[in-house]
């Protein structure tokens, strides 16, 4: 699958899939009697009187408007794990999520005094809010192309590393041995092992041809010194 490797462009698909998500929770708990507010259902409340708040006008500003207040948080979220690497997405999405949703959340309230005094609807904005920032970087982090990330300091934990981290390795890199230089040394070796032990084969085959004549020689040179 080709992965994207655009910014903004990854924020804006993260940002609709987690606000789906978002909704659907939201939704559950209007229709469960949890809350009678939502974040979608409070900006028609917000910009528009009563009697248009409950048309097709209130429904299109309230989804519209929420969609883009999603999108644009979803950006600052790919922006946030782009600048600081994927490592902990879930916990830098709960951050960002809860900290931009929760101020808009708040500016809502301010207009809207009875939702302040129903803690129901703010411990499920809260959740839901929580629900969408870990959303938002999990579809960053499967979608966005590894070259939008920040590297991490710390290298995966595989054989390689384990290879590396092994006191043999590491007695080879401080004096400076590869494996492959031992390997050509350790064949060098064997190579001029098996010529000298060819030499000393040829040295002692001409021993054993030499030492008759030198036993000859000096067991006469003992005759002589008897007479």
């Amino acid at each position: 699958m080709q992965r994207i490797k655009d910014r903004i462009t990854l924020g804006l698909i993260a940002g609709l899939g987690a606000n789906l998500v978002k909704e659907a929770i939201a939704e559950t708990g209007v229709r469960s009697g949890l809350t009678k507010y939502t974040c979608r259902r409070m900006v028609p409340l917000v910009l528009l009187n009563k009697k248009d708040a409950k048309t097709w006008k209130g429904w299109f500003l309230g989804t519209t408007t929420d969609m883009t207040i999603a999108c644009l948080t979803g950006v600052l979220i790919s922006y946030t794990l782009s600048l600081t690497g994927k490592d902990y997405g879930w916990l830098k999405g709960t951050i960002v999520g809860n900290g931009v949703l929760d101020q808009v959340f708040n500016a809502f309230t301010r207009v809207l005094p009875q939702v302040k005094q129903n803690p129901n609807s703010n411990i499920l904005c809260r959740g839901i809010h929580t629900v969408f920032g870990i959303t938002a970087a999990s579809i960053i982090t499967a979608l966005g192309d590894p070259t939008l990330f920040k590297e991490s300091p710390y290298p995966p934990d595989n054989g390689i590393q384990q290879k590396m981290l092994s006191p043999e390795s590491r007695h080879n890199s401080c004096i400076g041995w590869k494996p492959s230089e031992v390997n050509d040394t350790g064949a060098q070796n064997g190579d001029s092992a098996k010529n000298q032990k060819g030499i000393n084969d040829d040295a002692k085959t001409k021993l054993r041809r030499l030492y008759p004549r030198f036993k000859s020689r000096q067991s006469t040179s003992r005759g002589n010194s008897y007479h």
